[in-house]
C-alpha cells in the first residue's frame, strides 16, 4: 500500500509537469508544420511560374519547329525529283549508248528492232512497278 500511496502523491506532481512539457512540445510542432506549409505554397508558387515560363518558351519555339518541318519537306521533295532525274537520265544514256553501240556493229536492222521490243518491255515493267 505504500507504494500505491506513493505513487499517488508523485503522480499528483509529475501529471500536470507532464502534461505542460506536452502542450509546449506540441505547441512548437504546430509552428513548424504552419512555416512549412507556407514554405510549400511559396515553393508551389514558384513552380508555377517556372512551369507557365516554360510553356511559354515551347510555344515561341513551335513557329521555328514548323518552319523547319515545312524547309525538310521542300529538301525531301527536290531530292526525290533529282534522284528520279538521275534515274531516268542514266537510263536514257544506257538505252542511246546500246544504239549507238548496234549502229556501230552494223547489226543495225536486227538488234534495233530487239531494242525497241526490249525497252518496251522494261517500260512496262516499270509502270507496273511504280
Amino acid at each position: 500500500m505504500i507504494f500505491f500511496e506513493w505513487l499517488n502523491k508523485a503522480a499528483v506532481y509529475l501529471l500536470p509537469i507532464a502534461g505542460v512539457v506536452l502542450l509546449v512540445v506540441s505547441i512548437i510542432l504546430v509552428i513548424r508544420l504552419i512555416r512549412v506549409t507556407k514554405n510549400v505554397d511559396t515553393v508551389v508558387d514558384k513552380g508555377k511560374v517556372t512551369v507557365d515560363n516554360v510553356n511559354h518558351a515551347l510555344t515561341e519555339i513551335q513557329k521555328p519547329i514548323d518552319t523547319a518541318v515545312k524547309i525538310s519537306g521542300g529538301v525531301d521533295a527536290v531530292y526525290d525529283f533529282g534522284e528520279k532525274a538521275v534515274k531516268s537520265l542514266s537510263e536514257k544514256l544506257v538505252e542511246i549508248i546500246n544504239y549507238c553501240r548496234q549502229l556501230l556493229s552494223g547489226n543495225k536492222d536486227n538488234n534495233i528492232e530487239e531494242n525497241k521490243e526490249e525497252n518496251n518491255g522494261e517500260e512496262e515493267r516499270s509502270t507496273r512497278i511504280s
